[in-house]
C-alpha cells in the first residue's frame, strides 16, 4: 500500500517554531504509542512529539500488545480508551512492556483517577486538554537522550491569553469581572450541564462563590452572554487552577463573541404560542430529570475499585438508557413536530432562541453536541464530528453526559451515517473485485472525501492480491493531514497491498474551470467508481448539478456513480438545525429525482433510501 498526498501542509499544522530554538536531539528509531480513540488527543500528541519521536496509534480492537520494545520510548493511555478503559489498559501495559514508561492521560478534575492509574504503574499523567509543553517536559523526563527545541515557552505557570479572539484560534474563552472592574478570563476546558469549567493560573482571584459579573464565554464563533455566575469549585494544580463555574439564568446567545455583546442577534422580539414553549421547557425538564437522576451514582463511581467500575458503569447507564431513551426519543418527536408547523423566518429565530437558552446548558457535556456548537459541520475539523460516529458512543465527563451522548449517536440520521460507511466499503470492494477479474487494477475517486473512514475499512479487510488506485479529494488541508496520518497508520498493517491512496486538495467550487478544460480535451473517462456523499446536504440544485456533471464525465464507460443527500425525514431535521444550528438541505426522492434527470439525460439512474430512511442514494451507470 503506498499514501501519496498531492498537497503543501501549512505551517499552522506544525508545532512550536521559533527563531531562536535550540536544536532538538532525536534518538534514531524512537517512537511513542498511544492508546485512544480521541483524534483530537492523538493529534496533539503527534504535533508536540513529532520532532523528537514517531507517534504510532494503537488500536485494541485490531492491535496486540507489543511484545518487542526496540525503539519504544513511551506509552501514552487515554483514560477513555476503546471498550477496556484506560486503567485496564494501563494494567496490561504494565505487564506486557515492564520496563516501557506509561504516561496516563485523565479527564479534567480527575485527580482520584489519576492517583489509582500512579498506583497501577503509571510513570506520570496529565489531564485533558493536553499542553504540548507540557506533554513535551514529561516525555523528555521519561525518556534519556531527547531534547525537545525551545521554540515554546516551557512549563506554563501562569495564564495569559489575549482577550481578542483570532478567527484562526480553536480554543473558547470566558470572560467576566470580578470586585468591580477587575477583569476575568480563563480558557474553557470543557462543559458540565449547567455549568463550564474553565482553567486559569494560580494567581487568579477567584475562590469558591465569587461572583462573576458581565460572564461571556465563547462557543466557536458565537458567544454567550450571562448576567451573573458563580464559581462552585477550584482545583489547584502545580502549575494551574481549573476552576467550575455555574452557568445558571437565561443564556443570551450570539453569532460572534464581542467585548460589549454587540454581536447578539437583535432581532425583532416574535412571541412564540405557549405550546410551543411548554414543549421546549418539558424537553429541559426531562433533561434535567436525567442528570438528577444520574447524581448520585457519580458519588457511587468514586468509591469503587477500578476493576469494578466499568462494569457498574455499564449496569447504571443500562438501567438509564431503558428508562430515559425512549421518553427523550417521545420529547425529540415533540419537539420535531412543533418546529415544523412554524413556517416563518420570525418564528423560527424565537424558536432557535428560546431552544438554545433552554437546552445548550444541558446539552453542551455531550463531546458530540460541543464539537458541533464549538466547530459547525462543514468547517475544518468536521472528520473528528463524524468519527465520534464511528467510535465509542459514550464519551463525556459524568454519567449524564455519556448518557445523552450515547442517545443522540444511536439516533437514526447517526446510524445513516454509519450505513453509509458500509455502503461505501462495500461498493469498493465490488468494484475492485470486478476490474481485478478482467486483469485491470480499479480507479476510484472520492469528492469532499473527508478522511475515508470506508476506504480505511476496505484497505484493512482487502485480499492481498487486491489492485488499486483509491483517489481523495477535499477542500481542507487540515482534513487531508489527518487523512495522511490515518493512512499511514494503515499502511504499517498493509504494506504488501498493490493500493495507492492519493490525497488531493481541491473543492467543487473548482468544478466550472474544471468543466471549461473538459471542452478543450482535458477531461479522462479514467473512474470505473466515482462517489459525492454527504456534500449535497449543503450545495444548491445549480451546484450540484454541475458536481454530478464534472464527476460522471470522468467514469469509464460502465462505470457506476453514487451521490446522496437527506430527506426530509431525518427524525432530527429540526434539532440538527434549530439547536446545533446544523443546517442541511433536505430533498425528497421527487426532487432529488428531477435533478438527476435533468443532469443525465441520457443516464440510467435509480433512487433509493437508506434503511433508516434518513438518506437518499442515486446510482447511476455510464
Amino acid at each position: 500500500m503506498r499514501v501519496n498526498a498531492f498537497f503543501e501542509a501549512d505551517t499552522v499544522f506544525s508545532n512550536l517554531e521559533s527563531d531562536q530554538a535550540k536544536p532538538t536531539e532525536r534518538p534514531p528509531g524512537a517512537y511513542a504509542l498511544i492508546a485512544s480513540d480521541d483524534f483530537d488527543l492523538i493529534d496533539v500528541a503527534r504535533n508536540a512529539l513529532q520532532p523528537c519521536l514517531d507517534l504510532e496509534v494503537f488500536d485494541e480492537r485490531f492491535d496486540s500488545l507489543p511484545e518487542e520494545t526496540e525503539g519504544l520510548g513511551v506509552v501514552i493511555v487515554d483514560e477513555r480508551s476503546y471498550q477496556r478503559g484506560g486503567l485496564r489498559l494501563l494494567e496490561d501495559f504494565r505487564e506486557h512492556v515492564p520496563n516501557v514508561p506509561v504516561l496516563f492521560v485523565t479527564g479534567f478534575g480527575d485527580l482520584e483517577t489519576a492517583r489509582r492509574a500512579i498506583v497501577a504503574g503509571a510513570s506520570e499523567y496529565l489531564p485533558k486538554p493536553l499542553e504540548p509543553q507540557n506533554l513535551q517536559q514529561i516525555v523528555a523526563s521519561l525518556i534519556p537522550g531527547i531534547r525537545f527545541g525551545s521554540g515554546g515557552q516551557g512549563l506554563s505557570t501562569k495564564f495569559a491569553r489575549p482577550v481578542v479572539r483570532k478567527e484562526t484560534e480553536e480554543e473558547n474563552y470566558l470572560r467576566a469581572h470580578i470586585r468591580g472592574q477587575q477583569e476575568f478570563l480563563a480558557r474553557v476546558i470543557r462543559y458540565s450541564s449547567k455549568a463550564i469549567v474553565v482553567e486559569a493560573g494560580l494567581d487568579s482571584a477567584v475562590g469558591v462563590g465569587t461572583i462573576l459579573k458581565g460572564t461571556e464565554v465563547t462557543l466557536g464563533f458565537r458567544s454567550v452572554s450571562i448576567a451573573d455566575a458563580v464559581v462552585a469549585k477550584v482545583t489547584n494544580l502545580a502549575d494551574r487552577r481549573w476552576i467550575e463555574v455555574g452557568l445558571g439564568g437565561d443564556w443570551e446567545i450570539g453569532n460572534k463573541p464581542s467585548s460589549d455583546s454587540s454581536g447578539l442577534d437583535q432581532a425583532q422580539p416574535f412571541v412564540l404560542p405557549t405550546d410551543i414553549r411548554s414543549s421546549v421547557i418539558a424537553f429541559e425538564d426531562l433533561l434535567d430529570d436525567l442528570h438528577d437522576d444520574l447524581a448520585p451514582f457519580e458519588d457511587l463511581m468514586l468509591e469503587i475499585g477500578p476493576d469494578e467500575r466499568p462494569d457498574m458503569e455499564a449496569k447504571i447507564l443500562s438501567y438509564a438508557e431503558s428508562r430515559f431513551f425512549p421518553n427523550l426519543t417521545e420529547a425529540l418527536t415533540k419537539f420535531e413536530q412543533i418546529a415544523e408547523s412554524i413556517d416563518s423566518i420570525e418564528g423560527r429565530r424565537a424558536l432557535r432562541r428560546i431552544a438554545q437558552q433552554r437546552l445548550f446548558p444541558m446539552i453542551l457535556c455531550s463531546p458530540f453536541v460541543s464539537r458541533i456548537v464549538a466547530q459547525p459541520i462543514g468547517v475544518p475539523g468536521d472528520f473528528g464530528i463524524l468519527g465520534q460516529l464511528l467510535g465509542d458512543p459514550y464519551r463525556g465527563h459524568s454519567l449524564y453526559g455519556r448518557l445523552l451522548n450515547a442517545w443522540l449517536i444511536s439516533s437514526k440520521p447517526s446510524e445513516a451515517y454509519r450505513q453509509r460507511i458500509s455502503m461505501l466499503e462495500g461498493e469498493i470492494d465490488q468494484v475492485v473485485k470486478s476490474a481485478n477479474s478482467k486483469g485491470e487494477s480499479a480507479n476510484i475517486l472520492s469528492m469532499a472525501s473527508g478522511v475515508g473512514f470506508e476506504v480505511q475499512r476496505f484497505v484493512n479487510k482487502a485480499s492481498r492480491d487486491s489492485r488499486a488506485s483509491i483517489d481523495l479529494v477535499d477542500f481542507n488541508q487540515r482534513t487531508l493531514i489527518e487523512a495522511k496520518r490515518q493512512f499511514i497508520e494503515c499502511q504499517k498493517q498493509n504494506r504488501e497491498l498493490d493500493v495507492d491512496v492519493n490525497l488531493r486538495q481541491d473543492s467543487v467550487f473548482n468544478l466550472a474551470k474544471h468543466l471549461r478544460r473538459a471542452a478543450e480535451g482535458d477531461q479522462r473517462e479514467e473512474y470505473d467508481l466515482v462517489y459525492c456523499v454527504g456534500l449535497f446536504d449543503y450545495l444548491s440544485e445549480r451546484m450540484c448539478s454541475q458536481v454530478i456533471s464534472y464527476l460522471y464525465k470522468r467514469l469509464k464507460p460502465g462505470g457506476k456513480i453514487i451521490v446522496s443527500n437527506y430527506t426530509p425525514e431525518n427524525e432530527m431535521r429540526h434539532f440538527m438545525g434549530v439547536v446545533l444550528d446544523w443546517e442541511l438541505l433536505h430533498r425528497t426522492p421527487d426532487q432529488f429525482s428531477n435533478m438527476l434527470a435533468t443532469t443525465l439525460a441520457s443516464g440510467r439512474f435509480e433512487i433509493r433510501k437508506d434503511e433508516t430512511h434518513t438518506e437518499l442514494y442515486a446510482v447511476a451507470e455510464k
